[in-house]
């Protein structure tokens, strides 16, 4: 019997916390396993940081900012940081 079909892939990404995340979780970093898509990542985030869904923050991927549903590929850097204000 193949048991490779049976095993799912796991896909861990690594994210980099700051602002708010960071502090309300106390840590700079997580790792969280299977995320494909923001909405993903916005649900995990709130289940394991309290307080998190009374902060406004946004997400970088490589360096872009990501928005809505955007996916997120397997390889790549997750920054969760406080929006920017300007004037």
């Amino acid at each position: 019997m193949v048991f490779s079909s049976l095993i799912q892939k796991i896909m861990t990404q690594k994210i980099i916390l700051t602002g708010m995340a960071s502090k309300l979780s106390g840590r700079k970093e997580m790792e969280i396993d299977n995320v494909t898509s923001l909405t993903k990542l916005e649900q995990i985030l709130l289940n394991k940081i309290p307080g998190l869904e009374d902060y406004k923050y946004s997400f970088a991927v490589d360096g872009n900012l990501i928005r809505g549903d955007d996916s997120i590929d397997e390889k790549c850097h997750i920054l969760v940081f406080n929006p920017f204000s300007g004037g």
